[in-house]
């Protein structure tokens, strides 16, 4: 059986890993790989957070742009139903007219 090997945490100075020069290089490239996967971890922790945020304004501006959606339908009920209003008024006005123009011939 080989001898197991002690691996030592890696050290971090100015925002970059450090590792003891007394490793190995089995060690050094396994401790860099420890390194990389809880760097990996925290990017990838950030990024779900940053989905599910993101997920969370998607469903709330579609509820928005439904609302709005609803709200112009409603106006552009409003303004046809005047717009036929306002033509059947029009219409009955111009046939008054018509007809006391017609007594004075």
């Amino acid at each position: 059986m080989p001898p197991a090997t002690v691996v030592a945490p890696p050290i971090r100075q100015d925002g970059n890993i450090v590792l003891p020069a007394a490793l190995s290089p089995e060690a050094r490239a396994e401790q860099h790989l420890l390194a990389n996967a809880a760097a990996l971890n925290a990017a990838n922790q950030t990024l779900l957070t940053r989905n599910q945020r993101l997920a969370l304004e998607n469903e709330s501006l579609g509820l928005q742009l439904r609302v709005l959606r609803e709200q112009q339908q409603a106006e552009a009920l409003i303004y046809g139903a005047l717009a036929a209003l306002a033509g059947v008024l029009l219409g009955w006005i111009l046939a008054g007219l018509r007809r006391s123009g017609d007594r004075s011939w």
